[in-house]
């Protein structure tokens, strides 16, 4: 299934994940069935993040800039 965010940057979708890993922490004693679902929502969709290619920015003087790097979404 493929899902498109249009208006939503790399950021955004990044918040959205957090969101989901602190539901996720804050429903694990009462709910772990739930707090479950939303650690697997939030590690597919970082997992989909990070497959993304890095942006590429020119930058001063001629050099390539690199957006930061995914690592720990």
């Amino acid at each position: 299934m493929a899902l498109h965010l249009a208006g939503l940057g790399h950021d955004d979708v990044a918040e959205i994940v957090e969101c989901l890993l602190l539901g996720s922490a804050h429903a694990a004693q009462d709910s772990p069935g739930l707090a479950g679902r939303r650690r697997k929502l939030a590690d597919t969709i970082g997992d989909a993040l990070d497959a993304l290619p890095t942006a590429q920015t020119p930058g001063l003087h001629g050099r390539t800039l690199t957006a930061p790097s995914q690592e720990g979404i």
